[in-house]
C-alpha cells in the first residue's frame, strides 16, 4: 500500500471517528433547529395524562406505554451544588430548552440546550448537555459540548 493511500484511509478512518462521536449532538441539534414542530399543540396537551405505573413506566390516558419526545422551553436548568462549588463564577441557573426522549414507556434520553454555563471562566453559550438513562431512571452517559460540537466533558455521572 503507498503511503498516500495509507493517508487517505487514515483520514477516513479519523472523519468516521468524529462523526460518530459527535452523533448524539448533531441529532441534539437537528432537534432544537426543528423544536417548535417536534409535537403539535393537540399531541402535547396529551402529555398531561402520562402516568407512571406500578413499574415506574410511562403510560399514557389508554393504558399504552408512551413513545415519544417532549419539548420544553423556558425551563431554568438548576446546576448541582458541586458543580456551583467548583465553578463559583456561575449563576446557579441557566435558562434551557430540552427534549426528553421516551421509548416504550422508559425515559431514555434527556437533550438540553443551555443558553450559558461558565466553567473555569470560559463561556458556554447555546451549549448542549445530553443524558443517557438506563431502565432504572440512572444516568448511564452525559455529555457536555459547545455550541459548534467540541465534546467539553463526557462521564458516567451526572456532570452538572
Amino acid at each position: 500500500m503507498s503511503l498516500r493511500n495509507l493517508f487517505l484511509v487514515l483520514i477516513i478512518c479519523f472523519l468516521n471517528c468524529e462523526n460518530k462521536i459527535n452523533e448524539s449532538f448533531y441529532l441534539a441539534k437537528e432537534l432544537f433547529n426543528n423544536f417548535e414542530s417536534i409535537l403539535s399543540s393537540e399531541e402535547y396537551s396529551k402529555t398531561i395524562y402520562f402516568y407512571k405505573d406500578s413499574n415506574s413506566l410511562w403510560r399514557d390516558k389508554q393504558d399504552s406505554l408512551v413513545s415519544i419526545k417532549i419539548p420544553y422551553k423556558e425551563h431554568f436548568f438548576n446546576f448541582s451544588e458541586s458543580f456551583l462549588k467548583n465553578n463559583n463564577e456561575n449563576s446557579s441557573t441557566s435558562l434551557s430548552r430540552y427534549i426528553s426522549e421516551y421509548k416504550q414507556g422508559i425515559k431514555v434520553k434527556e437533550f438540553y440546550e443551555l443558553d450559558l454555563v461558565l466553567i473555569n471562566t470560559i463561556e458556554y453559550k447555546k451549549s448542549i448537555y445530553i443524558v443517557d438513562f438506563n431502565i432504572k431512571g440512572e444516568i448511564i452517559k452525559a455529555e457536555f459540548y459547545d455550541s459548534k460540537g467540541k465534546l467539553i466533558f463526557q462521564s458516567n455521572k451526572e456532570i452538572f
